[in-house]
């Protein structure tokens, strides 16, 4: 399912309906070495940098990990026309190989992301309007969400996702909403 929504958002059509299924049995990691480290992959919206940096001083020291970053300032899931996150994943963080169908060898095994902290924002949908926050609004940001874990997902199940929800923000914030968006992301 996540390629051919990948295909799918590719093509102009920017959001799917999500598919998402369990696995059959969930992925289990390797004993990472350092003749063969854990590929770690964290990025996402600007809170991804400071998750970014604290995993590479935590992990990178012990050697066998080899990690990737890619925190992308003011980007999310609701504004794919300034930033679109599913279309980089396709392209330059999870390309399948046209002519195999397979990922690369050196695909992540292990993926962080954190998106939510500039989502709280009006989403355009076919050229209609959803009010932040409304209902609609929350039913597609739930299917962006979904269709977002399906891509990173490993056809064969050989990755772990983790999403980080975002903080408590304070009654005084600007940003409205994130209790309900940590409730999709969980």
């Amino acid at each position: 399912m996540p390629r051919a929504w990948a295909t799918a958002a590719l093509m102009g059509s920017a959001w799917d309906t999500a598919t998402t299924v369990p696995p059959d049995t969930p992925p289990t990691l390797r004993a990472p070495t350092a003749e063969k480290p854990l590929r770690l992959w964290v990025g996402g919206d600007a809170l991804s940098e400071t998750l970014s940096a604290s995993v590479k001083s935590v992990f990178e020291p012990t050697g066998i990990f080899d990690i990737t970053t890619d925190p992308r300032v003011s980007t999310g899931l609701t504004r794919p026309d300034y930033f679109n996150w599913p279309e980089h994943f396709a392209n330059d963080v999870l390309p399948v190989d046209p002519t195999t169908k397979e990922e690369p060898p050196g695909f992540p095994e292990v993926m962080i992301v954190v998106f939510g902290a500039n989502d709280s924002q009006n989403i355009e949908k076919d050229g209609e309007i959803l009010e932040r926050l409304t209902p609609e609004w929350l039913d597609e940001y739930r299917s962006r969400v979904a269709s977002t874990m399906d891509l990173l997902r490993h056809k064969d199940d050989e990755r772990i996702v983790l999403w980080v929800g975002q903080p408590i923000m304070g009654p005084g914030s600007k940003v409205k909403g994130m209790d309900q968006l940590d409730h999709i992301y969980w």
